[in-house]
């Protein structure tokens, strides 16, 4: 009985250790293809953002001052560092899926264990 369930467990193991190494490539890719769409979006996000840093900019300038308009450009321009900073450090971390896929799919992994 208990060769039979060693046996039992040893061809599972195997079954499993197969699909594993068929499956990995296509995981890979997959991980890789993921991070680079979520960079490209965050990039897209950053070029919408300075876009509207640009424009609320010069809004401020054609305004009058103290009105309800002018203060909402001023706070979207003042808010707007703090936001570019933090999407653009978020970007950065994507920057390996780009240069080098290796690391980033190591790196990856390795937050799974």
């Amino acid at each position: 009985m208990k060769e039979e369930v060693l046996k039992e467990l040893l061809e599972t193991i195997k079954d499993t250790k197969s699909f594993v190494l068929e499956q990995a490539p296509d995981v890979a890719q997959e991980m890789i293809l993921i991070a680079r769409v979520e960079s490209f979006i965050i990039f897209i996000v950053i070029i919408i953002s300075i876009y509207g840093f640009l424009f609320s900019k010069k809004k401020v300038k054609e305004l009058k001052p103290n009105t309800d308009a002018s203060l909402a450009y001023t706070f979207s321009t003042i808010a707007f560092p703090g936001v570019f900073i933090i999407t653009f450090m978020k970007l950065v971390s994507y920057l390996p899926c780009w240069i080098a896929p290796k690391y980033f799919l190591l790196k990856e992994l390795s937050k799974l264990i």
